[in-house]
This record gives structure tokens, C-alpha cells and sequence, in this order.
């Protein structure tokens, strides 16, 4: 089975007020993209952008707040009910848990362009890359917020005999841009849970 860091990434922020925030977080992941059918080379980019992700999650939160936040290493396949998760946070003393259940990684056609006239027409494709990431954050009471990440921008154009069978760029060949994206969705991941990061 594939898994993630082998060892715990704790770090902690430039100093802020202590009492208005959450004093220690782990960042868990329950999701697996071996098990979605994806062929191994597309699982292996989407496990690798995952690992990073939570990575960039821990040093966003590092750089926003005074927290401690260890990522629980390796993959947690079945933490999936409240119960398993509090106990998790609890033998790990901390105060709230960033769990990752989803991801997935695209490119989406968003339009096509017909220039020309009969007989001699040209189309072109116009392709985005896309990102999403499903998270549930608890505190030691449970879940608090459900939050997806998602970001999107103009990829690449390409000229298509149909723009109904026009074929994107390919996930893999294009793995770097993937992961370069991984920043983007932990800052509005943390951006979007400022209200709940800032509760005890």
C-alpha cells in the first residue's frame, strides 16, 4: 500500500495571540487514489499532490497563526467515522483535525472557437486545469465545518477537428503544473476556516 511522509512534519507560527486560537492541529489523510480506478501512473501524481498538499496546509497555518500542527503520517484508511477521529485527536492532544477525504485533479474544455468560413473552417479549443480537495474539520466535539478547495485557471489552447471530440492535455504529462496548484488550494483552504481556527 502506498503512503504518505514517513514521519511527523510539526512546525510552529510567527507569534500571535495564544488564547485566540486553536493550540495544536493534525492534518489527516483518509483518501486513497488506488482505490478510484485511476490507472498508476494518474494515482501516483494524485498521491504525491495530496502529500504536498498537506504540507502546504501545515506551513499556510504556520504562517497565519501560533499553532502546532503534526501531519499524521502515512494514510488512514479507516478514520472515516467522528469516533475514530476523536480518539485520534485526543491521543495526539490536539484541539482540532484537518481530514482529507476527496481529491481529484482536471483539465476541463471551456470553449471552443470556430474561425473560417464553410469548407475551410479552423477550431480551437480552449482548456482549463482544475483542482478540488474535500476536507471535514473537527474540534474534540465533533465536526465543525466541510470545506472544498477548489481553483481553476486558463491552461492551454489547442486547434481540434471537433470540439466535441477534442481531447485535453494529459494529467500525467502534466503532473508539475498539478502540484504547483497544491499552494493555491492550502491558502483557501485556510482562508476559508479562519472562523473556525480562531474557536476553542
Amino acid at each position: 500500500m502506498q503512503s504518505g511522509p514517513g514521519s511527523a512534519f510539526i512546525t510552529s507560527a510567527d507569534q500571535q495571540p495564544e488564547d485566540t486560537l486553536a493550540k495544536k492541529v493534525i492534518l489527516v489523510n483518509t483518501y486513497y487514489p488506488y482505490d478510484n480506478k485511476y490507472r498508476q501512473k494518474k494515482a501516483e501524481v494524485f498521491e504525491r499532490a495530496t502529500i504536498e498538499l498537506q504540507e502546504d496546509i501545515a506551513k499556510e497555518l504556520r504562517h497565519r497563526y501560533t499553532v502546532e500542527t503534526v501531519i499524521i503520517p502515512g494514510l488512514l484508511k479507516n478514520t472515516r467515522s467522528d469516533s475514530s477521529l476523536l480518539a485520534l485527536m485526543a491521543s495526539h492532544q490536539a484541539t482540532k483535525a484537518i481530514v482529507l477525504f476527496d481529491f481529484n485533479a482536471w483539465f476541463e474544455q471551456t470553449k471552443v472557437e470556430v474561425e473560417g468560413t464553410k469548407g475551410s473552417k479552423t477550431r480551437t479549443a480552449f482548456y482549463d486545469i482544475c483542482a478540488k480537495a474535500d476536507y471535514i474539520i473537527y474540534d474534540t466535539n465533533g465536526v465543525i465545518a466541510e470545506v472544498s478547495p477548489f481553483h481553476r485557471h486558463f491552461f492551454t489552447d489547442r486547434e481540434v477537428m471537433s470540439g466535441l471530440l477534442a481531447a485535453g492535455p494529459d494529467i500525467v504529462g502534466k503532473k508539475k503544473h498539478v502540484y504547483h496548484i497544491m499552494p493555491l488550494l492550502a491558502r483557501e483552504l485556510v482562508e476559508k476556516i479562519h472562523v473556525e481556527m480562531m474557536a476553542e
